[in-house]
């Protein structure tokens, strides 16, 4: 049986069920995520879990949606004291850092656009709001004549691009039989993707 939170001893079962989903993806996948074993390890009846959540991609939907929420925080605690291309290198910072902290989080967030992901309206809503931190940052920057003449949109994409890919590095451990650490480089990596949109 999984570790239950607080909260389902408050009576919480959509974030019990959460926590029970977020241990049973990383034990033994997505593909093998069932609402009947979800049930089980919290110890409530195979149909509360439909209660809550219609299905297990609206779980997942939500989990990836807690996802976006909590990377928005992350990036916004990293940026307080900052202006300028400080505050854009230290959001890219934070994003990585996101994503080697919570790659399941992570894996889910993007993993979710083959599985209906406009049609979670929350879901969408959550990854905008992350999306619009950066291009309210991009434009401030842009404003103090720091970066490329384009549309903040577009150097939010460019941007985010380059940090999904290093991201994909990160979640999918793809040197991890290797010598090379790409959590070393991170600062590096963060800071030449910013040169390449600045003036």
């Amino acid at each position: 049986m999984v570790q239950l939170s607080d909260s389902y001893h408050h009576g919480n079962v959509p974030a019990a069920l959460k926590s029970a989903a977020l241990v049973r993806i990383e034990t033994d996948g997505i593909e093998n995520l069932s609402f009947r074993a979800l049930a089980r390890d919290i110890g409530v009846s195979q149909a509360a879990p439909y209660r809550h959540y219609k299905d297990k991609k609206d779980l997942l939907a939500e989990l990836a949606s807690s996802g976006f929420i909590l990377l928005a925080q992350c990036q916004k605690d990293a940026t307080l004291d900052n202006r300028g291309l400080d505050v854009i290198i230290d959001m890219g910072l934070a994003y990585l850092q996101f994503a080697q902290n919570n790659p399941i989080y992570y894996r889910l967030m993007f993993g979710m656009y083959s599985q209906d992901y406009f049609r979670h309206e929350k879901l969408q809503d959550s990854s905008d709001a992350m999306f619009e931190s950066f291009v309210t940052q991009l434009a401030e920057a842009t404003n103090l004549g720091l970066l490329i003449d384009k549309d903040p949109k577009t150097l939010a994409r460019i941007f985010m691009a380059s940090l999904h890919g290093a991201a994909a590095i990160i979640t999918n451990d793809i040197y991890k039989d290797t010598p090379f650490k790409f959590n070393v480089c991170f600062t590096d990596f963060v800071r030449s993707t910013v040169q390449g949109i600045t003036k």
